[in-house]
């Protein structure tokens, strides 16, 4: 499971996130993982849809300073 993946704002839009998430699967899959699994903000989805991950059901899960939901790639 990944988590907490966060690109300071000045570094955004650079690839930094993309890579980062990257190089977490390659290890995981060198490890003998098949699926990779995160719970995303709620308005970030989009990034990580990008990178072939899809929302598993849609449950919304209420933090104390966001919303998440969780997303799953098979590797």
């Amino acid at each position: 499971m990944l988590g907490r993946i966060v690109v300071l704002p000045e570094y955004r839009g650079r690839g930094c996130g993309r890579l980062a998430v990257e190089a977490a699967e390659r290890w995981a899959r060198d490890l003998g993982f098949q699926t990779s699994a995160l719970e995303s903000r709620v308005e970030k989805t989009g990034f990580y849809q990008r990178l072939g991950y899809h929302v598993t059901d849609g449950t919304v899960i209420h933090g104390e300073t966001f919303d998440c939901v969780r997303m799953e790639k098979q590797m």
